[in-house]
């Protein structure tokens, strides 16, 4: 299916340069009144004569989606639907605007239009993480519609996703057991080979040999920004093999966009640790790690957060009680991982003890990623009605609802790859809410020291 972008772009060639500079211009200012938070603003330019004369039908169902998600942000779902149900005619290019007409319509009780657009956009969406979504809820709607017979075949399709927080989710539903497999990727002789006939190759691997992980993942680094496949493919399994996480996630996003690459890569056991060991689960710093740095010690956000688990420095001052991590001398520390670690750990500890958090695994990621603050006025304002999933989809702010749902994921998967149950996710599936339910013990442990140990024997071997 086109992108988006590929289909406004083939409708902005058939326009003249000065009318597609005013179109832009127009686009900017819907762009400028949804972010402030005034859809209704928004909605007023879509309306007037400008958007009709200089906004082709592609152009303005792309920005009746804009404004349909403003509205829903707000809570105003009669708005949303005026605006999202139109766009649905490109559907198969804006598949948002059926996902946000199906929960529009599941907030107003309208449960067989919210089932007919869920299912729309299941069968519409190519991103995995929607049409897992859309079909989850299209098997809810079902369900709760009395439909029986549609709500298994729903969630198969959800389950087609299984790195995703509802095809997880779905999976489990109908007692599919999680069934990745965890081995590390091949390093045949050919690819070392291949790999030593570079300069920074033999250098990385020689690095390796003698335990300069750091020095080596360098030397690959820049070796992997020109490598072809079958190179990448090498310098991959050594960084999985190597305790190189970042540039082992990296490769696997790299070579297997679509996913079906080395699980091992796509989730990896880095060998850091806190200063004072873990207090809290592995799995859920990992899962933290992992959406917020991709295991990039060197990590930094344009708002300043900083290292494996970006922290920001602030945050970094009042959890280690010390004003240098703020502004003063120890703000480059934050780039160290096992002080990162050391203090993400202790504000982690915060979030879980907090009274208006208790635990909560969605509580915990939202106050991650948005704040305490933030996530205490959407539980007051977002219409959830008491529905862990509904308040997940009814948080206001995008990226704190993409962030919740691929931290749960990770958590799930991490709790696979070590080897622990995941009560959460069963917590989930039966209507509750998902609780921090400490799993770590010998056997995670185990599970990290023998990952290890098989990295550095087979790299040496």
């Amino acid at each position: 299916t086109p992108s988006p972008e590929g289909a406004l772009a083939t409708e902005r060639r058939e326009t003249s340069p000065a009318l597609r500079k005013s179109a832009d211009a127009l686009r900017a200012q819907i762009r400028a009144h949804v972010k402030k938070g005034a859809p209704q603003a928004a909605a007023k330019l879509l309306e007037g004569a400008a958007a009709k004369r200089l906004l082709g039908p592609f152009a303005l169902d792309d920005a009746r989606v804009l404004v349909a998600q403003g509205f829903y942000n707000l809570g105003r779902d009669e708005d949303v639907l005026a605006h999202a149900v139109p766009a649905m005619r490109s559907l198969r290019h804006l598949p948002e605007a059926g996902w946000l007409a199906g929960l529009a319509s599941w907030r107003r009780g309208r449960l067989d239009d919210a089932r007919r657009h869920f299912e729309a956009t299941a069968e519409a969406a190519d991103n995995s993480w929607l049409a897992a979504a859309a079909a989850f809820w299209a098997a809810r709607a079902n369900l709760v519609g009395r439909n029986p017979e549609r709500v298994a075949p729903w969630l198969e399709a959800a389950a087609r996703h299984p790195r995703t927080f509802y095809g997880l989710l779905a999976g489990h539903l109908l007692g599919q057991a999680i069934d990745f497999r965890w081995a590390e990727p091949d390093l045949e002789r050919a690819e070392i080979e291949r790999l030593a006939g570079r300069p920074a190759g033999r250098r990385a691997v020689a690095l390796v040999q003698v335990g300069e992980d750091r020095r080596a993942e360098r030397e690959l680094r820049r070796l992997g920004g020109v490598a072809d496949a079958k190179l990448a493919r090498g310098i991959l399994a050594l960084a999985a093999r190597a305790d190189m996480p970042a540039l082992a996630l990296r490769l696997d996003r790299q070579l297997f966009p679509q996913g079906g690459g080395w699980m091992s890569a796509a989730y990896p056991l880095p060998s850091w640790e806190p200063d004072n060991g873990f207090r809290v689960d592995p799995a859920l710093v990992y899962a933290l790690i992992h959406q917020e740095s991709a295991f990039n010690p060197n990590a930094r956000s344009g708002a300043g957060a900083s290292g494996l688990m970006q922290l920001m420095p602030r945050t970094a001052s009042l959890v280690a009680r010390d004003k240098a991590y703020h502004r003063g001398t120890k703000r480059k520390k934050l780039f160290s991982p096992e002080v990162n670690l050391t203090l993400g750990q202790k504000y982690l500890e915060t979030l879980i003890r907090d009274p208006g958090i208790a635990g909560d695994l969605f509580f915990i990621a939202a106050a991650w990623n948005g704040g305490p603050g933030n996530l205490a006025k959407w539980w007051r304002k977002a219409d959830h009605r008491g529905d862990p999933l509904l308040f997940i989809e009814s948080i206001p702010a995008r990226e704190t609802r993409i962030f919740v749902e691929r931290v749960m994921a990770n958590l799930w998967i991490y709790r696979h790859r070590l080897g622990q149950e995941s009560p959460s996710l069963a917590q989930l599936a039966a209507g509750d809410w998902p609780t921090y339910i400490a799993q770590a013990g010998k056997l995670e442990l185990a599970a990290r020291g023998l990952a290890h140990a098989e990295r550095t024997t087979n790299v040496e071997n």
